[in-house]
């Protein structure tokens, strides 16, 4: 069901090249806080969407593999430079147990089931400002959508 819902949705190449000097330094923040596990210097975004994590662990340093349900985002990841870029179902994985230094789902999870109530330790993390004028209960915690796969 995601998967053709996201055959059709854009994610614009160029706005890799544009993203605002704020989204940026929380991402820089993000991938510092994971360099105490580096060891494999692998890391993997699943759902990586327009690609703005693997970006700034890329510029960490990171090899960064991506993986995604949307044919469009993983060929519009490849030609942004993203070669490790894969179409596929994080839960039929085909990479081998520990294999990545970190895995990020950001954004993901609440795609997965209805009724999901996502807690959000750092209520200054950067889409809340969008998600909250479609989410229900902005503050402690997010609730998705009643329907699964929304």
């Amino acid at each position: 069901m995601l998967g053709a819902l996201y055959d059709s949705y854009s994610y614009e190449t160029n706005h890799l090249e544009n993203i605002p000097e704020f989204v940026q330094r929380s991402l820089a923040d993000l991938v510092r806080a994971f360099a105490p596990h580096r060891s494999l210097n692998r890391w993997l975004d699943v759902g990586f969407g327009a690609g703005t994590i693997l970006v700034a662990a890329k510029r960490d340093g990171w090899e960064v593999h991506g993986l995604e349900k949307s044919r469009l985002a993983v060929v519009q990841a490849r030609a942004a430079g993203f070669t490790e870029a894969r179409e596929g179902d994080f839960l039929q994985s085909p990479y081998d147990v520990d294999s990545f230094d970190v895995v990020t789902l950001a954004g993901v999870v609440e795609h997965l089931v209805a009724g999901l109530c996502v807690p959000t330790h750092n209520p200054a993390y950067v889409p809340a400002p969008i998600m909250c004028r479609s989410w229900r209960g902005c503050g402690s915690h997010m609730e998705a959508s009643d329907r699964a796969g929304t």
